[in-house]
């Protein structure tokens, strides 16, 4: 058989939302490089480059809401597809062709040709079209994960008028209150406040790594630093052991610093070798970016910094690794390293 029309067969085994989704993978040609697949929509999923070495890759998403996996080949050229793991579709067939540089999905759920339609009209401006599609859907499914998934990830609701949008998530069935994406919905809606300097601190109750409730009420006449991550973020894991060298500077009885997790898995948080190595105050907050703290302080990457100062007023918000200097300096200036 010439190499160049050599067919792999692969299965991969999801396991999302409570059911299994098998996707035959057929390799037509001669592989290049490897493949990427992670959860397209769900930034803290781990992303997995997978060299194609034997027939069979499996990769586990316990997620709470239905998944759709981008699968990106050639980590140069980066030609790709979607595929929705999407409820009641137990098997779909993935053909990779490395010949024409295609990626074609055969027995394709509803939820695939729906989102390739509207992606395709987002793409020309099409937006009038667009709305009738997703309207339609709505109408007609109102209980479906993918009438809220639209509201974002459509540009028809980015643009569109705040009565309008919603008039339409009112068209949702209560029963998708269950996924985080609802609450982000909610809050978007009603017109979320920005923070700014001299926000009063909100406080929280969250459990730490030994299942003990953490109070933040009882803190009194120090500055606060919060600091949003996850363990599977990367510039987060690479930066904790210059956060923990900041961490035993800081003079305890001026400052502290918090750490929230933003994992999806609680477990996963708690077992991690990088949440034991932190010294100090860490706890877990559900729904992730969706959750209640996230939303208030619109909390959008990871790391993500937010100091307060004495008085519990926010005094700035700093996002990205470089900024840990410039938090270093901001302690330094205000006495509160030993």
């Amino acid at each position: 058989m010439n190499k160049y029309f050599l067919v792999l067969l692969s299965v991969i085994n999801f396991l999302v939302a409570n059911s299994q989704c098998t996707i035959l993978v057929k390799q037509i040609g001669k592989p290049t490089d490897s493949i990427l697949i992670y959860g397209y929509e769900l930034s803290q999923v781990k992303e997995h480059y997978i060299q194609l070495n034997d027939s069979t890759l499996k990769i586990n998403s316990n997620v709470i809401s239905p998944d759709r996996m981008m699968i990106m080949i050639d980590r140069n050229q980066r030609w790709w597809t979607s595929i929705w793991l999407e409820p009641n579709v137990n098997y779909k067939e993935l053909i990779i062709d490395y010949n024409k540089h295609t990626v074609a999905v055969n027995s394709i759920g509803k939820w695939d040709s729906l989102t390739t339609l509207t992606n395709n009209l987002d793409i020309k401006d099409n937006f009038k079209e667009e709305l009738v599609i997703v309207n339609g859907y709505i109408d007609k499914n109102p209980d479906s994960y993918l009438s809220l998934w639209w509201f974002t990830h459509s540009q028809v609701f980015s643009i569109g008028n705040l009565s309008d949008k919603q008039r339409m998530f009112n068209k949702l069935n209560p029963s998708l209150s269950k996924y985080p994406e609802y609450k982000r919905v909610q809050a978007d809606l009603v017109g979320r406040k920005y923070p700014k300097a001299g926000d009063l601190f909100k406080e929280f109750s969250l459990d730490n790594i030994t299942d003990l409730t953490f109070k933040t009420e009882g803190i009194k006449n120090k500055w606060i630093l919060l600091n949003f991550w996850s363990t599977s973020c990367g510039p987060c894991v690479r930066e904790l052991d210059s956060l923990i060298d900041f961490n035993n500077s800081i003079d305890t009885s001026k400052a502290m610093m918090i750490s929230i997790s933003l994992d999806n898995n609680q477990m996963s948080w708690k077992n991690s070798k990088y949440s034991k190595k932190m010294n100090w105050n860490s706890v877990w907050q559900t729904d992730g970016f969706y959750g209640e703290l996230c939303l208030h302080y619109n909390v959008y990457s990871m790391p993500f910094f937010i100091l307060f100062n004495e008085d519990k007023k926010l005094f700035y918000i700093k996002d990205g690794v470089e900024e840990l200097k410039n938090i270093k300096n901001t302690f330094k200036e205000n006495k509160l390293l030993k």
